[in-house]
């Protein structure tokens, strides 16, 4: 491989949507030669599609959330109405970036995409995903949007007793968002989701994935986004909680866990897994009939 054609490859790998004419401005080349550098890198496998990605096979696309976590914890029993001693920190969190963390960490390679802001958390991100390997090569930095954000009080137990989420970013997770990124995603072998995703999204996932898709859901406000005349999951995953919030979303028919599991199988969802920290895990095949 020539210089040239290893700068256009690194200058792809930092921004997969970079248009030729940039490539030619930054490393100092026509734009004519770097669409014959293209070609030849099409050709031979390094990079693949119109939007420019590169190749590497056997992985899985995350499309979700990643927020800044703010958790204040109580020392002691909370007082209302009055301030509390106790210990502030923050953490990366988000469903979306949990996910790609812990394949990350399985060694599964993996496509973190998600938008963050041009804000001090949105940098905390980006140095937290080269630390740890998460890649976001085709996530997008939002410049007058604040990156999503998570603050929540626990008492000296440990138990969650108030959040409040910033996460109005995510309405740049659109369609049309999805629709650039369609090879990229389509090319995986698996799409795993959270509900931060819009109830257009789900539509165009259901419409234009050739993958299995993989849900995880995050709240009972959010969870609902999933539903539609046309359902295409392969696998949902939950918590029973938020399994009966859905379901009762989705029929006014009381149903016990089981045939709710049996009644959204019919609607288009292949396994649902349900965990909880205390009983384990109810897995239901609905192909199969069986739990």
């Amino acid at each position: 491989m020539t210089r040239n054609e290893e700068g256009v490859l690194s200058l792809i790998a930092i921004n997969p949507f970079i248009s030729q004419e940039e490539i030619a401005k930054e490393i100092g080349l026509s734009r004519s030669g770097v669409a014959s550098i293209i070609r030849k890198l099409i050709s031979e496998g390094h990079i693949e599609g119109r939007g420019y990605f590169i190749s590497k096979p056997g992985y899985v696309s995350i499309i979700g959330g990643v927020n800044v976590d703010y958790i204040g914890r109580s020392h002691q029993k909370i007082t209302d109405k009055n301030s509390n001693p106790g210990k502030i920190h923050t953490a990366i969190g988000g469903a979306g970036h949990n996910m790609s963390a812990n394949l990350t960490k399985l060694h599964a390679d993996n496509y973190f995409i998600t938008v963050y802001g041009n804000d001090a958390d949105g940098n905390q991100i980006i140095v937290d995903s080269k630390e740890h390997d998460i890649d976001m090569s085709y996530s997008q930095k939002i410049e007058d949007m604040s990156t999503s954000s998570y603050m929540y009080i626990e008492d000296y137990e440990g138990r969650r007793l108030l959040g409040v989420d910033d996460m109005e970013i995510y309405q740049y997770i659109t369609s049309n968002f999805l629709n650039a990124r369609c090879e990229i995603i389509n090319h995986s072998d698996y799409c795993l989701v959270d509900t931060n995703l819009s109830k257009d999204c789900f539509k165009w996932l259901y419409n234009h994935l050739s993958i299995p898709l993989v849900v995880k859901t995050t709240t009972n406000l959010k969870n609902s986004t999933i539903l539609s005349s046309q359902i295409k999951i392969d696998t949902l995953v939950t918590t029973e909680e938020e399994f009966v919030v859905l379901l009762n979303d989705s029929t006014n028919r009381p149903l016990t866990i089981k045939e709710g599991m049996k009644f959204l199988g019919a609607k288009g969802i292949e396994t649902i897994i349900l965990y909880d920290y205390l009983k384990g895990i109810l897995c239901y095949v609905h192909s199969e009939g069986q739990f």
